[in-house]
């Protein structure tokens, strides 16, 4: 057991790397995610636009009860301002 251990021991250990800076970091994400975009035709906006074309079909119902929750989320966001989100003077 004290040979394993001091074999471990003297086995020096790799330094780590440095952190990269911000402008490092960004300008590898920025692309790689650059890389997957050119690398894939079928993906991204012209697929969404395509898929959208081939399956949706909405109703006028549909239409109208999209704008009813969109009054309704208006009405609620205000009504919300109104009432919970105004400070209230204590006396």
């Amino acid at each position: 057991m004290a040979a394993a251990a001091s074999a471990s021991a003297a086995l020096p250990l790799p330094l780590p790397l440095p952190m990269p800076g911000y402008v490092e970091l960004l300008r590898r994400g920025w692309g790689s995610v650059s890389g997957a975009w050119r690398g894939c035709p079928e993906c991204g906006w012209a697929l969404a636009r395509r898929t959208w074309e081939e399956n949706a079909r909405p109703a006028s119902q549909e239409a109208l009860l999209a704008l009813l929750a969109a009054l309704g989320w208006t009405l609620a966001r205000k009504a919300a301002a109104r009432n919970l989100l105004t400070p209230r003077i204590l006396e």
